[in-house]
């Protein structure tokens, strides 16, 4: 996205016109792309007064970090159940027959019937 776009999205439009090549443009452009902006950046925003584009950063970053909360929540549930529902299949063990394994029940009853 061109540097005057990102400047417009992040409401800096009133931070100076300079070439594109500036920490403004670089910091903007990183934080379009989702990566989290580290102290020295966000000192830089603060020095400059940003306050707007601080604080949709910010709520850029919470998103995306609940975003990925919930994500891990959702792929530990989603795994819990997996193994749940393998735990709950019968696991052959005895019963063998024409190469396929089957489980009884009745552990007490013939093998011939399965």
């Amino acid at each position: 996205m061109p540097y005057e776009k990102l400047k417009e999205k992040y409401q800096a439009t009133a931070y100076s016109n300079e070439i594109a090549c500036n920490p403004l443009s670089y910091i903007l452009r990183k934080a379009e792309i989702g990566y989290n902006l580290s102290s020295i950046e966000w000192e830089w925003l603060e020095q400059r007064q940003l306050r707007k584009m601080i604080e949709m950063i910010q709520s850029q970053e919470n998103y995306r970090s609940e975003l990925r909360r919930a994500i891990l929540t959702e792929q530990r549930q989603l795994l819990a159940k997996q193994i749940d529902e393998a735990k709950t299949k019968k696991i052959p063990k005895f019963g063998c027959a024409k190469g396929t394994f089957k489980m009884t029940d009745n552990f007490d009853a013939p093998l011939d019937g399965l």
